[in-house]
């Protein structure tokens, strides 16, 4: 690996962890008001004055918060602009990955899947991922019903069959 390669290997790496980290305390935030609808209504008092709201908001961080990040949330508080948070979250993301990421996944049914089955679960899984995803959509009849779900590292397994493996074990155990 040449000087330079190795200098942009590192930078690269250190870009990430810096926007990973960044995107990590917002979305703390972004829960936190997501959580505490009535921390909302205080925001959007005009007579709580501004050091009050930035308490609450900054309050939804994690202890050691970079005062970079801090002083972001104050001045998107300032400029009532936390309800771009969501897309900011996404572009920074898109930044420090060098572009859209992109998750590989599948679904596995019983049964082959509708295209508007397949549509629709593309929708709320890429809503739930928060990211784009690529997916493939198999048919394992062995599964008998239900679905199994897998999106980058994560397996959500509701299949059929899987209960009745659980029933069974619960039952065994039971005697």
């Amino acid at each position: 690996m040449t000087d330079s390669t190795r200098a942009r290997t590192y930078a690269q790496a250190l870009h990430q962890n810096v926007v990973e980290t960044t995107v990590r305390q917002l979305r703390s935030v972004q829960a936190g008001l997501r959580a505490n609808p009535d921390v909302r209504q205080v925001l959007g008092d005009p007579t709580v004055e501004f050091r009050d709201k930035a308490r609450r908001v900054l309050d939804f961080l994690p202890a050691g918060a970079s005062p970079d990040v801090q002083q972001f949330v104050q001045y998107l508080l300032n400029e009532s602009a936390l309800d771009d948070l969501d897309p900011i979250i996404v572009e920074l993301d898109q930044l420090g990955t060098g572009g859209p990421r992109v998750l590989e996944g599948s679904v596995t049914s019983a049964v082959p899947l509708t295209d508007q089955e397949q549509a629709a679960l593309r929708e709320k899984l890429t809503a739930e991922a928060g990211t784009s995803l690529d997916l493939t959509f198999l048919v394992d009849p062995e599964i008998m019903g239900g679905l199994v779900v897998q999106v980058g590292d994560r397996v959500v397994d509701a299949s059929v069959a899987t209960r009745f493996r659980q029933l069974k074990d619960s039952i065994t155990k039971a005697l």
